[in-house]
């Protein structure tokens, strides 16, 4: 008989969750995915700072392990077929889940049970996540040479993470996938989804760094075309690379108090419902 999985997700003493954080990325770890600004990040609400981060763990430095997540002992064996993932609800009133099924099948010469673990990969995620969470399982009896349909429910939880940007759980659009199996480095089945989600963009205001706005393409644009136009402008220096690695972490409100700035606290109120209303808010 399979054991069940220990309570936890899969990433077996990774560590906390870390947020890509502007002006820099989490420390060197031992393993690094890699997300492209322009092609992975654009409209997706990540943040668009940090062009590579990391979580140490073993399922994602793919080291050998005695026992994986969720492992567990029979006296018969078991075969897992036709996944299907169904989805409902929206995102943006709270209501999304998924309903994944898979046929069980007992294959030995005895009686058994089963127990049928549902794992979610996020893509491509604002914090670094483990390469895969448990978000559902279910134990399934069989006797010998008898097969069954299980179900398994996931509600939007289990597609979420939590954002320190938002003080709550949070979805962000993009690719996520269902696998499914005995543990985690036993998933014979996988399913890609598109998960549709309003964007985690936060809005761009006097409190928002000089990094934010600048990451912003709006922002951007807005910030620089007054820049541009501000009496006196070209008399000092530009906003290049180094500038910003200097001063991007300042709040707006806080620079707009410095002596010899071209934008001033009415100003900048102004470029922030300019930014709102190009957004539609």
């Amino acid at each position: 008989m399979s054991a069940l999985p220990v309570g936890g997700s899969a990433r077996q003493r990774s560590g906390p969750a870390r947020s890509a954080q502007a002006g820099g990325c989490p420390p060197q770890a031992v393993h690094t995915r890699v997300a492209t600004r322009e092609a992975q990040l654009s409209g997706t609400g990540r943040p668009a700072m940090c062009t590579e981060y990391q979580d140490p763990g073993y399922d994602k430095a793919d080291q050998d392990v005695a026992f994986p997540f969720g492992f567990g002992l029979s006296y018969t064996t078991f075969e897992l077929s036709d996944l299907s993932v169904s989805t409902s609800g929206s995102v943006a009133d709270g209501t999304f889940g998924a309903r994944v099924s898979v046929t069980v099948a007992n294959t030995g010469d005895r009686d058994g049970a089963e127990v049928v673990q549902v794992y979610v990969e996020d893509v491509l995620s604002e914090v670094a996540t483990p390469p895969r969470q448990l978000r559902g399982f279910a134990k399934v009896a069989l006797v010998a040479g008898e097969r069954t349909q299980v179900s398994i429910d996931l509600d939007q939880r289990a597609f979420s993470f939590w954002s320190d940007r938002h003080r709550r759980w949070a979805v962000e659009a993009g690719e996520f996938v269902v696998a499914v199996g005995r543990h985690s480095r036993d998933l014979p089945l996988r399913a890609s989804l598109h998960v549709e989600a309003p964007s985690l963009a936060a809005p761009l205001t006097a409190a928002s760094t000089l990094q934010e706005w600048v990451a912003d393409p709006v922002g951007a644009e807005l910030l620089g075309a007054e820049m541009a136009a501000a009496p006196g402008a070209g008399a000092g220096p530009g906003l290049d690379d180094d500038v910003i690695a200097i001063i991007g972490n300042f709040p707006m409100k806080a620079l707009a108090s410095f002596p010899g700035m071209v934008i001033d606290r009415p100003t900048l109120d102004l470029l922030s419902e300019q930014w709102a209303a190009r957004q539609g808010r």
